[in-house]
C-alpha cells in the first residue's frame, strides 16, 4: 500500500442485472465508499523514513486523521486479519471499528482458511490410488523456525524419538523456488509433499480457531493426513475426527509416534483417515471468504443498519488470552 491511502475500500454497485463489489485503494474514492476494510498489518504506516530512523518507532499514518474527518456514520469500518495474536496484534485504536474479519469463528465475517462442504450423497470413489503413490512417511515445510510455541523444537523432538520425517524450507532442506509461506499453493509444493503419508500441520502458535493452509491444503490436494497439536483447535470446524491425528490424543510423544508408524505401515488403517473424502469436499479460501460475506451484506442497507456495532477494543478482543503457546512444552521436556 502506498502512504497516500491507508487501506482497502469496498464500493458496491447495483446494476439491476448483477450485483458486485469493487475493491480499490485510491484515496480519491474514499468519499463515496460503502465500507472501509483495514488490513491490520498495514494499519500503522510510518510518517516518513526520516522520523522512523530518528525515533526508532512507527507513527500512525497521516492518512488516518484524514479518513476520520470524512468518516460517515452509516459507513462501517472493518478490521481484517488472518494471523494469530501471538504473531500479529490488532490496532490499539478504541471505538474505531464496527466489524471484524478474522479466522475466528465469532468474527462478523469469516476470514477462514478453509472448510468442508458435505455432498448430498456419499460418493462412490476408490481410495486405493492414494496409497499407491505414498512412499514416504511424514514431512514439514517450515519457513519460520522461531515461534512462540516452539514448534520447530517439537518437530525435532519427534524425529529424535523415532518419527521418520523430512523437514523442508528455511528450517530444513532447501526447496529452491518453492521456499516461503507465499509458495504454499504452488504446484512445486504439491509435488514435494504428495508422496508423504502425513503432514505435520503444526501452526506457529496455539490459538483458538487458528487453523491455516497447512491443515486445509493437506486435506485438499496434497492427500496427506494432517497431524495437529491439539484436537480441540480443529474439533469445532466441521472436520471429522477421523480425518486427522492430534498429538494430544496420546499421553506421551512415544505413543503418538508409534501410532503414526503403525498407521503408515497398514494400508487399511491409513485409508480410513481418507474415508471422509466420500462425503465431503474441501473449500480452500485462504482468508478471503469474508470478502464475499461483506459484499453480500453491503447490497442491503437495512442489513448493514441491523448489524451496526462498535468494538471498544479490538486489540483486547484479539489478545493472547485466546492462545496457549506453552502447551507444547509438555512434549519437548
Amino acid at each position: 500500500m502506498g502512504t497516500e491511502i491507508i487501506e482497502l475500500k469496498v464500493q458496491v454497485y447495483n446494476s439491476g442485472i448483477q450485483n458486485f463489489c469493487k475493491v480499490t485503494n485510491k484515496f480519491s474514492d474514499a468519499d463515496t465508499a460503502d465500507a472501509f476494510v483495514f488490513h491490520s498489518r498495514n494499519f500503522y504506516e510510518t510518517v516518513s523514513f526520516k522520523f522512523q530512523i530518528l525515533f526508532k518507532r512507527n507513527f500512525p499514518s497521516l492518512t488516518l486523521p484524514l479518513l476520520k474527518n470524512i468518516r460517515k456514520p452509516n459507513v462501517p469500518w472493518i478490521i481484517w486479519n488472518i494471523e494469530s495474536p501471538s504473531h500479529e496484534k490488532l490496532p490499539g485504536e478504541k471505538n474505531l471499528f464496527n466489524w471484524t474479519m478474522t479466522y475466528r469463528r465469532d468474527s462478523d465475517f469469516s476470514a477462514r482458511y478453509g472448510a468442508l462442504e458435505k455432498f448430498i450423497k456419499t460418493a462412490n470413489i476408490s481410495l486405493e490410488g492414494i496409497w499407491k503413490y505414498k512412499n514416504k512417511t511424514a514431512t514439514w515445510l517450515g519457513s519460520n523456525c522461531q515461534t512462540p510455541n516452539n514448534r520447530f523444537r517439537l518437530v525435532q523432538r519427534m524425529i529424535q524419538e523415532g518419527l521418520e520425517a523430512d523437514i523442508w524450507g528455511s528450517c530444513g532442506k532447501p526447496t529452491g523456488l518453492c521456499d516461503g509461506v507465499l509458495k504454499q499453493t504452488e504446484p512445486c509444493v504439491l509435488d514435494l509433499i504428495r508422496p508423504y503419508k502425513f503432514y505435520l500441520a503444526v501452526e506457529n502458535s496455539n490459538c483458538k480457531d487458528y487453523v491455516t493452509e497447512k491443515f486445509w491444503k493437506s486435506l485438499e490436494d496434497r492427500m496427506a493426513v494432517p497431524i495437529v497439536l491439539r484436537r480441540e483447535t480443529v474439533q469445532d470446524l466441521g472436520v471429522p475426527d477421523s480425518a486427522y491425528i492430534a498429538v494430544d490424543d496420546f499421553e506421551t510423544l512415544d505413543e503418538f509416534i508409534q501410532h503414526v508408524i503403525k498407521v503408515g505401515s497398514d494400508k487399511e488403517m491409513y485409508l480410513k483417515y481418507h474415508e471422509w473424502r466420500k462425503d465431503y469436499r474441501v473449500v480452500f479460501d485462504n482468508g478471503f471468504y469474508g470478502w464475499c460475506q461483506l459484499c453480500k451484506r453491503l447490497q442491503d442497507p437495512e442489513e448493514v443498519g441491523r448489524n451496526r456495532r462498535s468494538y471498544e477494543d479490538v486489540e483486547r478482543w484479539h489478545s493472547f488470552e485466546m492462545c496457549d503457546d506453552n502447551y507444547t512444552i509438555k512434549f519437548i521436556t
